[in-house]
C-alpha cells in the first residue's frame, strides 16, 4: 500500500506481514524531510512498543511524535485495516509542542495543567518564519480509560479559545487494550497531546449524519462512573430502548451494528451531541461510549445520507481550505459499521480519498472539549502558507 506525497504535507501508509516490514515501508515513503511533528494511526494487531521506537530512531532529532492504537485507519486506500498510517506536518509551515498525560484514571487535574502550560510555553518558544495563521490543539486519548470528559475539560480550560479535537484510541473491537504513542514510547491509561502553530490556513470542523427526533428517553438509573444505564422512562435500559426503536430482536441479540444505526442525542448549548451505546450487559444495563447520568435527557435520533452529510459539510469549508491539501480525522467506528451495514462503506471511502482524509476510526470524539461519538471530527489543512505565492 503506497504513501500520497501532497506537496509537503505528507501520508504514508503501509500494510506488511510484520510490524518492522510494515514500518520500515512507512518510513521510506516519508524520506528525509525535517518535519515538526508526526501523527501516528496504528494498527491494534501491531507491536505498539516497537513502532514508537522505530518511528523514533528514523525521525530527525526535531521531529515530534504522537499516535495512537485504532479500529481501522484512514489513509490513502480510504477505509483500512491493518495498516499503519503516519501524517507528517513538515517543519517549514508548522512548529508543535507535544506532552503525554498519565494516570488519567486518576483526577491529578493540577498536574495535567501544569504539563499542557509547559507545552503551550514551549510552543510560544518555537520559531515560524513568516506569517502566522493561527493554532489548533489535537489530542488522542486512551479509549478504555472513561477519561475522555475529564481530559476534554483540562485542555479547554488550558488552551482557552485555541480549536481543539482528538479522538479515543481503538482496538478493533476487542476492548481489551488501547494505547498511545509518544515520542519513543506506547501508553496505557494515558492521553498525549499536540498543540500545533500554522502558516497554512487551517478549519478545525465536524459533522454528524444525526438529526433529533421527537422520541424522548430520561435516564432514571444510571452508574455514571462506569457509563451505566440501568434504567430509561422507569423501566429496564435495554428494554426500553427496543420498545422505543422499534428494533425485532431479543435483548441480549443487541449489537454494535443495532446502536450504530439507533444512537441517541444529548442537547448541549445550542447542539445535538451523538450519545452512543457500546454494549447491552447480561442485567439488560446498557454501557455508553459517552459520560452519562441520571436525569439527563435523550432524543432517539434518526440518520440522514451519510455521504451527502460528508459531501455538503466538505463544500462548507472555508475558501482557504477548500482544496485542502490533508484533512487529519477522527472518525468514529460506529459509522465504519453503520456505513458496511447500509452499503455505502466502498463511496464514502472513495470520498475519504479524493479529498485526501487521513486518520482513524475511534472509540469516541472529543471536540471543542465535549467528548462525542459517531461524529466526524477534523483540521482541513490549505495548500499554501500564508505570505507564499500560490
Amino acid at each position: 500500500m503506497g504513501g500520497i506525497i501532497v506537496d509537503s504535507v505528507r501520508i504514508a501508509s503501509a500494510c506488511e506481514g510484520t510490524t518492522e516490514a510494515t514500518v520500515d515501508a512507512v518510513i521510506g515513503q516519508l524520506g528525509q524531510a525535517t518535519d515538526c511533528l508526526w501523527i501516528v494511526f496504528c494498527a491494534a494487531r501491531f507491536d505498539t512498543e516497537l513502532v514508537a521506537r522505530q518511528l523514533r530512531a528514523a525521525a530527525d532529532g526535531k521531529t515530534q511524535i504522537i499516535g495512537c492504537t485504532t479500529s481501522g485507519e484512514i489513509g490513502p486506500g480510504g477505509f483500512q485495516q491493518d495498516s499503519l498510517v503516519v501524517v507528517a506536518l513538515p517543519g517549514g509551515d508548522f512548529v508543535a509542542s507535544t506532552t503525554v498525560l498519565r494516570d488519567i484514571d486518576q483526577l491529578e487535574t493540577p498536574r495535567w495543567r501544569d504539563r499542557l502550560e509547559t507545552a503551550m510555553v514551549y510552543l510560544d518558544t518555537q520559531p515560524l518564519d513568516g506569517p502566522e495563521y493561527g493554532r489548533f490543539a489535537f489530542t488522542l486519548i486512551d479509549g478504555l480509560s472513561m477519561r475522555e470528559d475529564a481530559v476534554g475539560h483540562a485542555l479547554r480550560a488550558v488552551v482557552g479559545d485555541v480549536p481543539l479535537f482528538g479522538g479515543s484510541a481503538g482496538d478493533d473491537l476487542s476492548f481489551t487494550g488501547t494505547r498511545v504513542i509518544h515520542d519513543g514510547q506506547a501508553h496505557d491509561n494515558a492521553a498525549v497531546v499536540a498543540v500545533v502553530r500554522s502558516r497554512r490556513p487551517f478549519h478545525v470542523f465536524r459533522t454528524q449524519h444525526f438529526e433529533r427526533t421527537e422520541v424522548r428517553m430520561v435516564v432514571t438509573g444510571a452508574r455514571p462512573a462506569e457509563r451505566i444505564v440501568t434504567e430509561i422512562n422507569g423501566l429496564p435500559a435495554a428494554e426500553e430502548y427496543l420498545r422505543l426503536t422499534g428494533l425485532d430482536v431479543p435483548a441480549n441479540h443487541l449489537d454494535p451494528m443495532a446502536f450504530a444505526a439507533y444512537p441517541v442525542l444529548v442537547r448541549i448549548g445550542k447542539g445535538d451531541h451523538v450519545r452512543s451505546i457500546q454494549k447491552v450487559n447480561a442485567d439488560g444495563s446498557l454501557t455508553f461510549y459517552c459520560a452519562i447520568e441520571e436525569g439527563i435527557v435523550l432524543r432517539l435520533a434518526r440518520g440522514v445520507d451519510p455521504l451527502e452529510n460528508l459531501a455538503r459539510s466538505f463544500a462548507s469549508l472555508p475558501a482557504e481550505v477548500a482544496d485542502a491539501e490533508a484533512i487529519i480525522t477522527c472518525d468514529c467506528i460506529l459509522r465504519r459499521l453503520e456505513f458496511a451495514q447500509n452499503g455505502t462503506l466502498d463511496s464514502v471511502s472513495h470520498f475519504m480519498r479524493q479529498h485526501r482524509v487521513a486518520g482513524f476510526s475511534d472509540y469516541g470524539e472529543l471536540f471543542d472539549g465535549i467528548h462525542l461519538n459517531q461524529t466526524f471530527t477534523g483540521v482541513a489543512i490549505g495548500k499554501s502558507a500564508l505570505g507564499d505565492d500560490v
